[in-house]
């Protein structure tokens, strides 16, 4: 009740007598474009704003009266804790793919002592490059050549195409320029992978050259059979979708899907050594 007794309740219902006067005062002339309209504008626009000024006040103390302060500060206070967690979800999700990660690479190690690795961070992607080259984090200064293999725990991603000091450049096994000697896991059959611009563009490769009567069939693994000495074997590719006749010649292909995305994929190992690296079948023949 104070508030109707208050210098600014009396200032407020002034304003509102001189915004009626004002409203009587234009309904006499005509307010087109009047030389009237022009003094009226002049006299009662300082009003008008002060009436908008004072009205946004009113409207904040009736907030501060009804608590919806309080309530503003409190929203305030449970954004920042979202915000918080979120970021600790973010945290935690990334040191869970990290312990994955290492998780993976113990494994391997366990099962290829002979393995030497540099971790390697996925740091761009070739956007124009319709095949998912990936450039990565380390390069020669790291010991990392052409040629060397790069993976994701015991999963063949790939292979380094191009190094420089820090840097090196890697291609997927879907790159139709990538061919890997490959065997299937319950058969024993032996090939070697390829792909086209369109299994490309889906992910996919195939394992070719094979026999009509072939025993490959669907869900069948792909492993790397060390043959050529630039993949060590037993590495995984992927699992066969289906298999059929190729449309390049007489022999079957079983199509592949690899059991990695690399489009996924933040960081990885680069093979920078193993046993049997760089033996090829000749050498090994003449070992013999």
């Amino acid at each position: 009740m104070n508030f109707f007794k208050s210098v600014t309740f009396k200032v407020i219902c002034a304003i509102a007598g001189l915004l009626l006067v004002g409203m009587i005062i234009a309904a006499l002339f005509d307010t087109s474009a009047s030389a009237q309209s022009s003094i009226l504008g002049a006299v009662f626009y300082p009003a008008e704003k002060l009436s908008s000024v004072l009205s946004e006040k009113i409207c904040h103390l009736k907030d501060n009266v009804s608590g919806k302060s309080s309530y503003r500060e409190q929203i305030n206070e449970l954004n920042l804790e979202i915000a918080d967690l979120q970021k600790k979800l973010v945290d935690y999700d990334n040191m869970k793919r990290e312990n994955e990660y290492y998780q993976d690479f113990l494994e391997v190690k366990e099962e290829h002592t002979d393995f030497k690795m540099e971790k390697a961070d996925i740091i761009a992607r070739d956007s124009e490059y319709p095949y998912s080259s990936f450039t990565i984090g380390v390069g020669s200064k790291d010991s990392v050549r052409v040629n060397d293999c790069v993976i994701y725990g015991k999963y063949l991603v790939g292979v380094v195409t191009k190094v420089y000091l820090t840097t090196s450049v890697v291609k997927t096994i879907t790159d139709p320029s990538v061919s890997v000697s490959v065997y299937e896991a319950s058969t024993g059959e032996i090939s070697f992978t390829g792909s086209t611009a369109k299994l490309a563009k889906d992910g996919k490769l195939m394992m070719k050259n094979l026999k009509k009567n072939t025993q490959i069939t669907q869900n069948g693994i792909i492993c790397t059979s060390g043959i050529g000495g630039v993949y060590p074997k037993d590495l995984i590719l992927g699992t066969v979708d289906s298999v059929g006749p190729s449309s390049e010649d007489v022999s079957y292909v079983a199509q592949i899907t690899p059991s990695v995305d690399s489009e996924e994929l933040t960081n990885v190992f680069v093979v920078t050594n193993f046993a049997g690296k760089g033996v090829s079948d000749n050498q090994d023949s003449e070992k013999d």
